[in-house]
Order: C-alpha cells, then structure tokens, then sequence
C-alpha cells in the first residue's frame, strides 16, 4: 500500500512529467510559430513571442489599413471613377467638335481655293487679253507709224523734187525771152541773147542760159518798170526779192505783180554767180531757186 510520501513522489514526478512535456510541446510550437513567424505576426496572442514587437506593431496595422482601405476609398474610387467617366465623355465631345471645325474649316479652304482659282484663272485671261490689245495696239501703232513715216518721207521727196530741178521743170521759173537784162557798161541785152561768161551791171558772170518750153501754156505775171525801166514778165512761181520782209517769194505772192493773159510757147533765164538777177527796181532768183537762204 503506497505510502503519503510515495504520493507526494508520484505527483510530484508526474507534475514534472507533464511541465517537461508541455514545455516540449511549448518550445515545438514557439520554434513552429517563429518559422512561420509572417503568418501569426499580426495575431494578438502571439505578439509576445515577437522579436520586435513595435515593428511588428506597425506593420500589421499598415496590413491592416492596406487590407481596408479598399473598403474605405471605395466610395472615393466610385467618385473618381464617374469623374474620369464624365471628363471622357467631355473629351469625346471635345473632339467631336473639333473634327467638325476642322470639317468646317477643310470645306470652307476648299470653297476659297476654288474661288480664288476662278478669280485666278479669270485674271490670267484678262491679262492675255490685255496682252493681245497691247501686242495688236502695238502692231497698229507700228503700222500707223510706218505710214506717217513713209507719209513725210514721200511729202520730203516731194518737196525736195520740187524745189530741184524736176520742180523748176515744172513750176517755170522763167523770164519772157526779150527781157532786158543790164549788162555791165550800161549796155541793155534781151535774155535770150545772153552769152556764157557775160556780164550783169552787178558785175557778176553768167554761168548758164536756159531755154525752156511753155508746156503747160504758164501766163505771165507783170512787174511795171519804173524811172524809165521796161516792164518784167515773169511766171508766177520764179522767186523775188521782198523788200518789206527781206526774204525771197514767189512772183504770184508779190504786191506789185499783176497776173496777164500774155504767154509765149518758150522761156528763158540764168544762172549767175551770185545767184541773183537784178532787173530794174526788182532782184529775181536765178534757175537754182532749191538754195535760197531766206526763201518764205
């Protein structure tokens, strides 16, 4: 029969028995905790078995704020969400209207450049045309020119023609041919008598006598002689001086030549070397009229 001290021994063996097997049974359970440490780090129960307990503290309220927080801004986040919706939805409006502006504003270059090319193509026309009147205008401006120009060179020829010897063949500066002429010593000689190399009162040589035929039965204008001079028959256009204006004219243009109805069928006059031939109170040109320095 066990004694008291065999009990007191039994338990005491058996309290230690069992202390030895819990504290086996803690210390594997510590070991396995701390190998799983991140798994029961943020349980309260075990926080005492942590190494760090303040970092461990802040890392599983940051757990656990991460863990909520979708919770917690999950209005925000539908806020947001509807916003970004709402500004995309702007954004889409916004773009709209601006491919119709640019739509707009494509149709509306397209419209002026067609029209600035009818305007274009409408001045280039114009200024062809204008071209053309220019060029035309020209032409007849050159056309007109040339005829003035062969107008005035064929006026020139003209008067040159006649103010040579064809025109002194035509107009007949001449002298009746029983004209006297005063000769030198106050002798008197018809014209038509006249030798070459005579000479005048005026102390010049004749250097030619011309007889001319009355074709065109040319009339006579008369110059009456004075302080006993015979009078002078003379055609009209034989060349005069005119002691008023002091330039030579045509006998027809004189004051004091009268138109007759006396003609002869011939002519006669002189070339002399003064060009000149004084008769009585009047000086005559000779045949070379075309060099007169002062003719009117």
């Amino acid at each position: 029969m066990p004694k008291g001290n065999d009990w007191f021994n039994f338990i005491y063996v058996t309290v230690a028995y069992v202390a030895l097997a819990t504290g086996m049974i803690l210390f594997v359970a510590i070991e396995d905790i701390r190998a799983n440490w991140p798994k029961y780090r943020c349980n309260p129960v075990y926080m005492p078995l942590s190494k760090n307990v303040s970092q461990d503290f802040t890392y599983c309220i940051q757990n656990m704020q991460s863990n909520y927080m979708g919770v917690l801004l999950k209005p925000i986040t539908w806020i947001i969400k509807n916003l970004g919706s709402m500004a995309e939805e702007v954004f889409g409006s916004l773009q709209m209207f601006r491919k119709m502006i640019y739509y707009i504003r494509t149709m509306i270059m397209k419209i002026v450049t067609s029209i600035m090319g009818i305007f274009a193509n409408f001045i280039i026309q114009m200024q062809k045309m204008a071209i053309a009147v220019k060029d035309t205008v020209g032409k007849l401006m050159g056309v007109l020119v040339s005829l003035v120009y062969m107008l005035d060179g064929s006026v020139k020829t003209m008067q040159s023609a006649w103010a040579g010897p064809p025109g002194q063949m035509v107009r007949f500066m001449c002298f009746r041919e029983d004209t006297l002429v005063p000769m030198s010593g106050g002798k008197k000689m018809k014209m038509k008598d006249i030798s070459l190399g005579d000479t005048l009162y005026s102390g010049k040589k004749v250097l030619a006598v011309l007889k001319v035929s009355n074709a065109n039965d040319e009339p006579f204008y008369k110059f009456v002689g004075k302080n006993g001079n015979s009078d002078i028959y003379v055609t009209g256009s034989h060349y005069v001086l005119d002691e008023t204006s002091g330039k030579y004219i045509m006998t027809k243009n004189h004051p004091a030549a009268v138109l007759t109805n006396e003609k002869d069928s011939s002519f006669a006059c002189l070339i002399t070397e003064d060009h000149t031939i004084p008769l009585g109170d009047y000086v005559f040109w000779d045949w070379e009229d075309d060099i007169i320095p002062n003719k009117a």
